[in-house]
Order: structure tokens, then C-alpha cells, then sequence
């Protein structure tokens, strides 16, 4: 079995260190969100973080990380600094980085639809199958769309104002 390797020596080698105000690049495992990951008695941490205790210092409770850089794989000291967790939300929407899931309809970067289409669809007689093929989305995104289950704050305001027209009449 080879020799035990202290945390810093692990954490170092993994890192592509290039101009001291580039950033400095993660080349081991990663999270989905494109962080580095070390493993440190038994638990992944986040490398940056554990780059930001061995070179500035401690990290206070709750204080996230941040990178000035924007970018995750970043393990570049200079590129660091501590926040709260609301001083990262606030940083993320200003640079709009917001992952989408906090932005709703056609201003999140993942929709593939607007919201003419998602009316279109909501209004749309035919089979789920059909309109799938007409959009070049999935059946099941469609069938969300007929039962509210995504883009609901827009297709129940057709629905109130159809009952309200229909009320009318009776």
C-alpha cells in the first residue's frame, strides 16, 4: 500500500496552476454543478474550500466560498472570498448565474418553449403524443403543461379567464 499523502499534498496536485491571476483549474472529480471535490477522512469536501483554509485561513460557521472568478472549478486563492449564504445568492442574480429554477417562463436559460407555445399546447386538441412530435419536446413535458404541473402560473390564468367567459353565458 502506497504512503499515506497529507490532505494539502493531495489537494495541490490536483490543481492546474497556471498565471497567479488566471484561474487556477480543478483536475480530479467534480460535482454535476462543476466543483472540485476531495475526499478528507472518509467525506467529500469541496476543493476550493479547502484550498481557501490552507492559503487565507479558517472559514467562519455558515460563511460560504465564493469565487470572484464565476467559475467553479476555480481553485485560484486570489479568485476566493467569504460571504454569507444570502451575499452568494445576491452575487449569483446580479451576475445572472441563477441556475433557472428561480426564474420562471421564457427568462430561464432551460426553456425550451415560450409562452405562446405553452399556451398553444395548453389549448391544443390533439393527443399528447402529436403535439410532443410538434414541438420537438417530451410527451411528458407536455402532459405536465395540460395538468399545470409546470408553467401552471400561466396556463391556470386561462383556465380562470375561460370559466369567467363561460360563466357569462349560463
Amino acid at each position: 500500500m502506497p504512503p499515506y499523502k497529507p490532505v494539502t499534498l493531495r489537494l495541490w496536485e490536483k490543481i492546474i496552476i497556471s498565471d497567479p491571476n488566471e484561474c487556477w483549474i480543478w483536475s480530479a472529480a467534480k460535482t454535476r454543478q462543476g466543483y472540485g471535490v476531495i475526499g478528507i477522512n472518509g467525506k467529500s469536501q469541496l476543493a476550493h474550500r479547502e484550498v481557501y483554509k490552507t492559503s487565507i485561513g479558517p472559514i467562519e460557521n455558515e460563511q460560504c466560498v465564493m469565487h470572484i472568478c464565476d467559475n467553479p472549478s476555480c481553485c485560484n486563492p486570489v479568485h476566493l472570498k467569504t460571504g454569507t449564504v444570502l451575499d452568494n445568492n445576491k452575487d449569483r442574480v446580479a451576475k445572472n448565474r441563477s441556475s433557472g429554477k428561480s426564474q420562471k417562463g421564457e427568462s430561464n436559460p432551460q426553456a425550451k418553449l415560450t409562452e405562446k407555445d405553452v399556451i398553444q399546447i395548453y389549448q391544443m386538441n390533439k393527443t399528447l403524443k402529436e403535439i410532443a412530435e410538434m414541438y420537438e419536446i417530451k410527451f411528458q413535458t407536455v402532459s405536465d403543461i395540460k395538468r399545470g404541473k409546470i408553467w401552471g402560473w400561466l396556463t391556470s390564468n386561462i383556465e380562470q379567464a375561460s370559466h369567467r367567459a363561460g360563466s357569462k353565458f349560463q
